[in-house]
């Protein structure tokens, strides 16, 4: 697992006694003790850290994290994830957390006043994670094991899916069509990345027929997810398609 020894807006990193770093940045275990999420109230505290909490914020206590570079909030796609949903009222809000993986989208959704939280993921490795995490933030809630939830009832205001790409959204087209009644927020490949999956070769012949069946997809997603209506880094906002009902 490779962890960042610094990063813009982490004050402060440990490991756990015996672990060492070596030359490559590799660790076993990444403890969080403090990060400011940029342009929100948001604050990343470990869960062991018994440091006064910052007045004002939102403080989110994370336990240590054997997987590093997921869901720890300074990750490109996670912290955009977390500065557009700061910008959503979420007061009084049914929220579904899909892939929730560490669950710090679905405690952010709570600590900003969801009235309902639904959290799946596939991954029998994460869910223990995000369990404990739950719990060392008071929220009583228990992981679906699966992609989507398959009870969903009256559906949800907002929607939460850091899943880095589309298609997983296309798959479950009716499942949203049916039961996401206010907005969608999803993290998708950055313009970089999209090119990263393309030929590198600017001159390459097939280099504009996948940048012209990319531009399809986009349109083809607007139509059966839904319009979007706001970008944040990577996070795109969706709003409920007219035509659903």
């Amino acid at each position: 697992v490779r962890c960042p020894r610094d990063h813009e807006g982490v004050q402060r990193r440990r490991h756990h006694p015996g672990d060492q770093w070596d030359d490559s940045g590799v660790l076993g275990i990444c403890e969080l003790v403090m990060y400011e999420v940029p342009s929100t109230n948001f604050v990343l505290m470990g869960d062991w850290d018994t440091s006064p909490e910052p007045l004002g914020k939102v403080v989110i206590r994370m336990v240590p994290n054997p997987f590093c570079l997921y869901g720890q909030g300074w990750q490109e796609g996670t912290r955009d994830m977390l500065q557009a949903l700061a910008q959503e009222d979420a007061v009084g809000k049914r929220v579904c957390d899909i892939g929730t993986g560490t669950g710090i989208l679905a405690i952010a959704a709570a600590k900003l006043g969801a009235s309902h939280l639904a959290a799946t993921d596939l991954s029998l490795e994460v869910i223990p994670l995000a369990q404990k995490n739950f719990s060392v933030n008071g929220i009583n809630l228990q992981i679906e094991r699966a992609t989507v939830p398959a009870s969903p009832g009256s559906g949800y205001d907002l929607v939460l899916a850091n899943l880095g790409d589309e298609m997983v959204l296309e798959e479950h087209e009716a499942w949203l069509q049916a039961h996401c009644r206010g907005r969608l927020l999803h993290s998708s490949l950055s313009p970089e990345a999209r090119l990263n999956r393309q030929p590198h070769d600017p001159l390459h012949p097939n280099r504009h027929v996948m940048r012209f069946m990319q531009e399809i997809s986009d349109t083809v997603t607007a139509a059966r997810i839904g319009p979007v209506v706001g970008q944040v880094g990577m996070v795109t906002v969706r709003e409920r398609h007219p035509s659903w009902r």
